[in-house]
């Protein structure tokens, strides 16, 4: 299995059913290929302190077209602002 992982938190305005030490949820970035699996998966997740998530998803079979969106969502990654909400995440594709 291939998997890069970055994670990071960020405090948020609303319940996320509940949220993490307060107001706060998690933010997952990573890139994986199972064992037997053609298909690179990068996924994009905002998380709070259950089940309850936010999501970008992507499968490639190339993995440079992989590695371009890993990057991409980097940069999302790294500037998702303290005092968000789930709205900030709609409006740019999560569900």
């Amino acid at each position: 299995m291939l998997t890069w992982n970055m994670w990071r938190t960020i405090e948020v305005t609303d319940d996320w059913y509940p949220c993490m030490d307060g107001n706060r949820i998690t933010l997952h970035l990573f890139m994986s290929r199972l064992a037997g699996d053609r298909n690179y998966r990068v996924k994009l997740i905002a998380y709070g302190g259950d089940d309850y998530d936010l999501e970008l998803f992507y499968k490639y079979r190339n993995r440079r077209e992989a590695d371009k969106k890993f990057r991409e969502l980097k940069k999302l990654f790294q500037s998702v602002p303290d005092g968000v909400d789930k709205k900030w995440f709609w409006d740019r594709g999560f569900r």
